[in-house]
């Protein structure tokens, strides 16, 4: 360092230009990685656009039995409402495919069944808020048995909206049937481990409030 200082150089300048290089190194490999990225985006778009049209008339659709729901029981607007959403769904495709992208969907089945199956999932999600808005209603104007029913059925379905399945708990244990919990955790085994987990745990404090 009294080397480089004797010719004039300031003391930090080779730890300044060190530092600089690895900056620019990262910066460099950080640039590369985003390009990679973005070139593998468009290379698996360019393949599910090209790929052909599946067959998609065997996937697990969602077959409403209006039956099962207490239809017409409680005259209410908001219940009617649901009711409404509910009968119209009962005649439409539904599909839960909230675990595909676009992309994921056009590799699998085809870049012409996009528009179909986006539709599907669409109802998908509808008919969960109108079975969690219908169990919530029927709760609020205490008719708690109707409620349960609403409940169980969306359960039935493995609809993936926790307040569904808390709501449900919460009622069983205000119905002075906490026992029915283990039922809840049934049904959950048959979904996503990470949406499993996430009510599980809520789950336990019912048990304890029960």
């Amino acid at each position: 360092m009294q080397f480089l200082q004797q010719f004039g150089f300031p003391i930090f300048l080779p730890i300044f230009i060190i530092v600089g290089c690895l900056l620019a190194r990262n910066r460099y490999k950080e640039n590369s990685s985003r390009e990679k990225t973005v070139e593998d985006f468009f290379e698996r778009e360019r393949r599910a656009n090209s790929t052909r049209k599946q067959d998609v008339s065997h996937l697990d659709y969602i077959a409403l039995d209006l039956n099962a729901l207490p239809m017409g029981k409680i005259q209410d607007e908001v219940l009617m409402d649901c009711e409404r959403t509910l009968t119209d769904l009962s005649q439409k495709q539904i599909l839960n495919l909230s675990h595909m992208s676009n992309t994921d969907l056009k590799l699998e089945y085809g870049a012409a069944n996009l528009d179909f199956l986006s539709q599907c999932d669409e109802n998908y999600h509808i008919l969960s808020q109108t079975l969690l808005n219908y169990g919530m209603r029927a709760s609020e104007l205490n008719h708690i048995q109707e409620a349960i029913a609403i409940l169980e059925y969306a359960s039935s379905l493995h609809i993936d909206s926790s307040k569904i399945y808390l709501l449900l708990a919460r009622l069983y244990s205000e119905a002075g049937t906490p026992e029915k919990i283990s039922d809840i955790e049934a049904s959950l085994n048959a979904m996503d481990e990470s949406f499993r987990s996430y009510v599980l745990n809520h789950l336990e404090s019912c048990h304890i409030d029960g």
